[in-house]
């Protein structure tokens, strides 16, 4: 009788255990949660064109030195990350025609909403006093008059919002270096999906990365927080 409730405890065990380690995981990897070091864990995608992380964050790198020779902004204006304005900066990969509505759209509207909340709490002089950067992976296609329509359709504020556009090879170029993993030989003719993976950056005035979300759905609440503490203002 004890040997049988023995081995009943162990099957148990064996049993419940990794489903509690799966849950721990789950907690620390999710991408609901920033990841703000070099622990990090494969995001489960939440499209078919969405790309697994499978590259470390770039914390405490500077892009000061990225590559953007050629690029421009929604009003065919030279931009880079040395010209930029002395602000944090919020950086995420999109493009026009992206057909999944978790993915591009999703971040378009999350970064809006970000700008939204750090505009409105009522202190003209913290209005856009960061910049929101989201960098075309359709370059060929994102001109800048189609980036500008882009932006209106989403209502953004460009007071302190620019799409950038530019050569591919320096998209290319540059996607690789914030470790955005792009599938260019594989987007599918009629529904224009691009599979990528999906980072947004948070970068403060030095040109130091200082916290990376992957995926979208991550929380506007935290970014927020994030970004008043990277201008030096109240949350």
């Amino acid at each position: 009788m004890k040997i049988m409730t023995r081995w009943k405890m162990v099957i148990i065990i064996g049993g419940v255990l990794p489903m509690l380690l799966a849950g721990c995981r789950g907690s620390k990897t999710g991408e609901d949660a920033p990841v703000k070091d070099v622990s990090y864990g494969k995001a489960e995608s939440a499209t078919p064109a969405e790309l697994p992380h499978d590259k470390g964050p770039l914390i405490g790198t500077s892009v000061a030195d990225f590559s953007d020779k050629g690029l421009v902004n929604q009003e065919g204006e030279p931009v880079s990350f040395k010209t930029a304005p002395k602000q944090p900066l919020l950086v995420s990969f999109i493009y026009t025609r992206c057909p999944m509505a978790t993915m591009c759209p999703r971040i378009t509207q999350k970064v809006r909403e970000v700008q939204k909340r750090l505009n409105s709490n009522g202190d003209a002089k913290a209005k856009n006093s960061s910049r929101f950067i989201l960098i075309t992976l359709d370059p060929e296609h994102d001109k800048p008059g189609i980036l500008k329509e882009y932006g209106r359709d989403y209502n953004v504020d460009y007071g302190g919002w620019e799409f950038w556009t530019g050569p591919k090879g320096t998209i290319t170029n540059l996607a690789s270096r914030f470790q955005v993993t792009v599938k260019w030989d594989a987007a599918t003719g009629e529904t224009n999906a691009l599979p990528h993976t999906m980072r947004t950056y948070l970068i403060d005035t030095n040109r130091i990365v200082r916290f990376w979300f992957p995926g979208s759905r991550w929380q506007v609440e935290e970014v927020v927080k994030r970004l008043r503490a990277l201008q030096g203002t109240r949350p």
